[in-house]
């Protein structure tokens, strides 16, 4: 009992999105309705919440700046407060990992782990050996499945009925549209069934994709724009009257102040058109921004440059932008305006507030911009009234709202002047700035280690930190993101900087843990050259190799950095266009001898072909790691390892989703394909497990071992459903009936035995000579035997086993150079110099002075050279 108690109590790793929590600092620390404001809206929610008839979905639409997120912030307070409030999820535009969908359901089931306290136990169960990358990978349904719906199921047994309700606020700022519909279709799903229902609170503004979202589920809805105009009007006067209020305690401002006609006209601005909190926000921002300046002196000016006739979000931000650039408020007036270059570095600012990927302080702004950091903070520092800008230079600098970047990057410039921001012009800007980052900055071991046999797990994080900072580091992870959506061509400065930086930016996504961005961005890179074959043909195939480079070397160069200026370039084929452009950087330490030509579908195999997948998309290659090959490009996917001794047999689920393998270190493993995650470890043969087989629906593995017995497993839990005993000798082979009623086994007692799935009764037995491969007729009436020899049908080829060659050492204490005792490095002086790519697992070694010969698993035969450096 205690023990399971331990375990329970364990943290579970999920890939949670902790800003977009609704107890997070920055939902916490973000406004509520005034007091006496908004009560029909949030009435009208409450009353859904209650209502045992209720829609499983509210929607809260309106346009930008009616007080949406607000609302759900206060409704989230009011919830919590009555123990209703199950979980929140907020979107918020521009912060990595806080916009997408894969953390939007592990971050929900993070949350209702503290609501529900035994939701945690039914959680981890479900999860089972899942880790957070596995999670953070699976499909939204698998997600939704694992994360909320069978823990809920679980949870519901013996619980009374409970109707709870999570919210989603700024659905339309979820950078995955494509996404919503299905989002929305699983969260309606919530109440069904359960004795806990959850509800869920949606806001957004009113986009096409989330209309097309909500299109096919049931919802209640209420538009702001239209619904409670009068009330929303008085509350607007009302926020103005409190707010006013607190400015005039806080400056010691006598009555009457603002006078009633002022605090009419103000009214009047704010809820015409349309009743804007955003507008009564901003204005009350701007009079009380500043300790130097009178709210008196600012009330006049705001109301001195109002125009009527003006758009209300162009009221707002258009007089605030034309100060900054002009030092006055009336648009009409420009006594100081901003000498050219310093207008430009101030769009320039603008352009990376509004489009950076992750917000950047003013201190990493400025580095990455090439501007000097106290002039951004001038530049910036009349904008406090739209802008959030820290004191501390280290903390990002973001949008109070996002009206503001609609209206940069959608400007009017009502008095002929530009106002605004242009994405694509910005987009390239901030790419050419992030490649001049990296020029000045990246070099061969960034981090002063100097050892190359250093793991990444070694290096402490302030050291990484000291070396690459934030704009360094911004600029490595999204340099390729802000070149693509400049529309521009990869001239010029892109391929000097892959010719001279590749290496060091490989090296510094690996340092700072980002070394899948490395692959996604050399793909979106090589899209970008497919677009304009006839213009980058040479870079083209450059960019291709780094291709191929990444996915052959990462798996060992992520967990060892320096190694890519070794391993990398000795053991790339001669061929390779990376191998050859980075030569001059190879260590001169050592001389190799032998390494392969090229690139090519043979030569790039590891272990024995064993399988293609049924759609013919892959290849499965093993010894003791299986990989999955691309075979159309030929290159690795996905590199599967777990497996201590050689693996036997690889089969493919029916729907190409698992690879099941046996191995001879008496196990089965279940392997996802799209994420490489082993999924399930079967363990009970007590011998080596030589054959594997999936059922016809995919639910069963059958595996024969020889401990002289087969065993079926259910692949949704891993249990072992039946052992069929009967067999008198090693069981070699193994297959299903195509009508999956009957398994086959044939042994080396030259039988075959034929078994009732459903009970794991024997059936028949077959005579047979000694079988290593067995298949049925369509008609499930007829079993085809095979031995060692027969044809593979698949590959044309003949399978076969061979043992390796004895091993040879010649004096290696003697010698300067040789293997490490696991047989993975090259060891020169007692050092571990240049790891061994698994094309080159030595099979048998001799070692002679300073050359060291070593013979290949896959056939290559390398003569390796300790030099003077």
């Amino acid at each position: 009992m205690v023990v399971s108690q331990i375990l329970d109590s364990r943290p579970l790793d999920l890939p949670v999105a902790h800003e977009a929590r609704y107890d997070s600092l920055d939902v916490k620390d973000s406004s509520r309705c005034e007091s006496g404001t908004r009560t029909r809206i949030q009435e009208r929610i409450c009353l859904w919440a209650d209502d045992d008839s209720g829609e499983p979905l509210f929607w809260l639409v309106g346009p930008a700046g009616t007080g949406k997120s607000t609302i759900a912030r206060t409704i989230a307070d009011l919830l919590e407060n009555k123990n209703r409030l199950a979980a929140g999820y907020f979107f918020k535009r521009g912060e990595e990992g806080r916009n997408g969908t894969s953390r939007l359901f592990p971050t929900l089931a993070s949350q209702l782990t503290e609501t529900f306290p035994a939701f945690k136990g039914c959680l981890r169960k479900s999860l089972g050996d899942l880790d957070r990358d596995a999670v953070e990978k699976k499909g939204l349904d698998v997600q939704f499945n694992r994360l909320l719906s069978l823990p809920l199921a679980d949870l519901s047994r013996g619980t009374s009925r409970l109707t709870m309700v999570i919210i989603i606020d700024a659905l339309d700022e979820c950078e995955r549209p494509d996404h919503l519909k299905q989002v929305l279709a699983l969260l309606s799903k919530l109440g069904a069934g359960n004795t806990i229902c959850l509800r869920v609170l949606v806001t957004s503004r009113s986009t096409s994709a989330v209309r097309a979202a909500f299109g096919g589920v049931r919802y209640r809805n209420l538009d702001l724009e239209t619904e409670y105009r009068d009330e929303t009007q008085t509350d607007v006067a009302t926020f103005l009257m409190q707010r006013f209020t607190s400015i005039k305690n806080r400056f010691g401002i006598s009555d009457p102040w603002p006078d009633q006609q002022q605090l009419d006209r103000l009214i009047h601005l704010s809820t015409t058109p349309s009743p804007l909190f955003i507008y009564a926000a901003t204005l009350c921002r701007f009079i009380d921004t500043d300790e130097r300046d009178d709210p008196m002196d600012q009330l006049n000016l705001w109301l001195q440059q109002c125009d009527s006739n003006t758009p209300q979000l162009d009221q707002i931000y258009l007089p605030i932008l034309h100060y900054a650039l002009f030092g006055s408020y009336n648009i009409h007036e420009k006594p100081k305006p901003l000498a050219e270059n310093l207008r430009t570095e101030l769009f320039d600012v603008l352009g990376a507030v509004v489009l950076v990927v992750t917000p950047l302080s003013s201190t990493a702004m400025a580095a990455l911009l090439g501007i000097p950091t106290h002039r951004v903070a001038l530049l910036l520092r009349h904008l406090h009234a739209v802008l959030s800008i820290p004191c501390d230079p280290q903390s990002p600098v973001q949008l109070l709202h996002k009206s503001f970047s609609d209206f940069l990057l959608s400007p009017q410039g009502s008095d002929g002047c530009d106002y605004g921001v242009d994405a694509t012009q910005t987009h390239a800007m901030l790419a050419a700035k992030c490649i001049q980052r990296m020029e000045k900055g990246l070099k061969q071991d960034i981090c002063d280690i100097r050892k190359h046999d250093v793991s990444r797990s070694e290096i402490e994080q302030h050291v990484i930190d000291k070396h690459i900072p934030a704009d360094l580091r911004y600029a490595c992870v999204y340099w390729v993101y802000h070149l693509q959506r400049s529309k521009g061509s990869l001239g010029g400065e892109v391929p000097l900087f892959l010719y001279k930086h590749l290496l060091h930016w490989l090296e510094a996504l690996v340092l700072l843990g980002r070394f899948w961005v490395c692959a996604v961005a050399i793909n979106q890179l090589l899209k970008m050259c497919q677009q304009c074959p006839n213009s980058h043909g040479e870079l083209h195939d450059f960019i291709k190799d780094a291709e191929k480079v990444i996915a052959n070397f990462g798996p060992f160069i992520r967990e060892t950095p320096l190694q890519i200026y070794k391993t990398l370039i000795l053991f790339s084929p001669v061929a390779s266009k990376v191998r050859q452009n980075f030569w001059d950087q190879r260590p001169r330490d050592l001389r190799i001898q032998g390494v392969k030509s090229d690139w090519n579908t043979h030569d790039a195999e590891r272990g024995v072909i064993k399988v293609i997948s049924p759609d013919s998309q892959t290849v499965v290659s093993s010894n003791s790691t299986l990989w999955l090959w691309d075979t159309t490009t030929g290159v690795c996917r996905q590199v599967l390892e777990g497996h201590r001794r050689k693996v036997t047999a690889v089969t493919f689920s029916p729907d190409g989703q698992i690879v099941a393998s046996a191995s001879w270190d008496w196990t089965v493993r279940l392997w996802d394909t799209t994420t490489g995650i082993c999924c399930q470890v079967l363990e009970g043969h007590r011998d080596r497990v030589t054959a594997v087989a999936f059922s016809p629906d995919g639910q069963i593995v059958a595996s024969a071992s020889w401990d002289w017995t087969v065993r079926l497993w259910d692949t949704t839990t891993d249990v072992c459903r039946q052992v069929l005993e009967g067999h008198r000798r090693k069981v070699t082979a193994v297959a299903f009936s195509p009508d999956g009623q009957t398994v086959a086994s044939a042994s080396n007692d030259e039988t075959v035995r034929c078994w009732d799935v459903a009970t794991g009764m024997h059936r028949q037995t077959l005579s047979s000579c000694f079988t290593r491969s067995l298949a049925f007729s369509p008609s499930s009436s007829t079993v085809l035997l095979t031995d060692f020899g027969a044809l593979d049908l698949l590959t044309t080829s003949f399978i076969g086993e061979s043992s390796p060659p004895k091993e040879i050492v010649l004096s290696p204490a003697s010698s300067s150079i040789g293997l490490s005792p696991d047989k993975t490095w090259i060891v020169k002086g007692g050092e571990k110099v240049v790891w061994l790519p698994r094309d080159y697992t030595p099979w048998s070694t001799a070692v002679r002075g300073s050359a060291m010969f070593v013979s290949c698993s896959e056939g290559h035969f390398l003569r390796i050279v300790a030099t003077m450096t």
